[in-house]
């Protein structure tokens, strides 16, 4: 009997325990994200084998409470940047693996030039990558009705940002944290 709960514990913790390995390292959608039990001692037939559904590369990208929308406020006048982050909003929201290892981590808002909060985990930040006509030129972009400057390149992640703050707050820097852009997602 203790062997059959043993197991039993075994089996609805197994998903989980390998979350944490290394820095937070899940397997990546293709990889052999699949897990094989072993018989538990003297049982003929060994268990069915587990499969990781839905791979998540950090916790902190995952996030429910984040509006998924078909538009966002401020429109964008750049509607292939506004497709874009209501995707990248989309794949945090549904804890999709993202294409950038950095995704997902603090933002210190050392800036200053977001609301300051209390906890120093508040704010994450996200890579904004969309194609662009002059990758190496400044690009002009309309937010509203104000007037942006997007940088040039910047290394492979650009200067483009996306703020995530309290799960709920969403900003957008088209200058690498020069400027912010509170952003919502209309449904």
């Amino acid at each position: 009997m203790l062997k059959k709960i043993l197991l039993a514990i075994a089996i609805s913790v197994l998903p989980f325990s390998g979350a944490w390995s290394g820095a937070g390292h899940i397997p990546k959608t293709g990889d052999s994200a699949s897990l094989q039990l072993a018989a538990a001692a003297g049982d003929q037939q060994p268990l069915p084998e587990i499969k990781v559904s839905e791979p998540v590369r950090n916790h902190a990208i995952y996030n429910r409470s984040i509006l998924i929308g078909s538009s966002l406020s401020p429109a964008f006048s750049d509607k292939n940047r506004e497709r874009y982050l209501l995707r990248l909003l989309e794949d945090i929201a549904l804890g999709h693996q993202l294409q950038f290892p950095r995704d997902g981590i603090i933002f210190m808002n050392k800036e200053g030039i977001l609301p300051k909060n209390q906890a120093w985990n508040y704010y994450r930040e996200y890579t904004v990558l969309p194609r662009r006509e002059n990758p190496y030129g400044n690009e002009y972009l309309m937010i509203g009705t104000m007037r942006y400057t997007v940088t040039p390149m910047q290394g492979k992640r650009g200067p483009e940002r996306l703020v995530i703050g309290g799960n709920r707050e969403v900003y957008y820097s088209p200058d690498h944290y020069r400027t912010f852009v509170k952003i919502n997602a209309v449904p």
